[in-house]
């Protein structure tokens, strides 16, 4: 159901998800020539991690579009403004050698679960601005699908400091000092 508890047009869903499905073959592309070319996946760098974000909110949205229609703009959103601070970091966007400490595997699975559930906190927290205007079932909808997506956000998040912590210590030898 949407906010207003009703079920969106099919073909406006399609429609949506096939957009959504561009999208996401675009950044698969883009994300997949910088990780050839560079022999590192997208967890450093402010670019590659801002477009890391904006496929995950592709992926989010199409995982999720049929049970919670509200994923739908939200997950572009997500993805918009995810893509929006990537193209803001102008020189960023070179593609550059890593230092040692970021070559290590354990930066990977922390740059992931830690964008996974930036990009569910992200759903979350435009769902509950949209949340602020609306009452009765509308309001209930919207809290259904916040505390669906908030659980396993607060869990990434938490596997991801901890990996942090894991990696800085193999980093930096202590697990706080960078």
């Amino acid at each position: 159901l949407t906010a207003r508890g009703r079920r969106p047009s099919k073909g406006i869903q399609t429609v949506l998800a096939c957009i959504a499905g561009l999208l996401l073959a675009y950044l698969t592309l883009v994300i997949g020539i910088r990780w050839y070319v560079s022999g590192t996946g997208p967890f450093a760098g402010g670019y590659s991690v801002m477009m890391l974000m904006a496929w995950l909110g592709c992926v989010a949205q199409l995982a999720f579009f049929r049970r919670f229609p509200l994923i739908q703009p939200l997950g572009f959103l997500v993805s918009g403004f995810a893509m929006l601070v990537a193209s803001l970091a102008g020189t960023a966007m070179q593609i550059s050698s890593l230092s040692p400490a970021l070559q290590h595997p354990l930066l990977s699975f922390h740059v992931s679960s830690v964008m996974l559930s930036y990009t569910l906190l992200a759903l979350v927290a435009f769902n509950a601005l949209m949340g602020i205007f609306m009452k009765g079932e509308a309001a209930e909808n919207l809290q259904k699908v916040s505390l669906a997506i908030l659980r396993p956000a607060v869990v990434l998040l938490g596997v991801g400091i901890i990996l942090g912590s894991f990696w800085a210590k193999t980093a930096w030898g202590s697990y706080w000092s960078w």
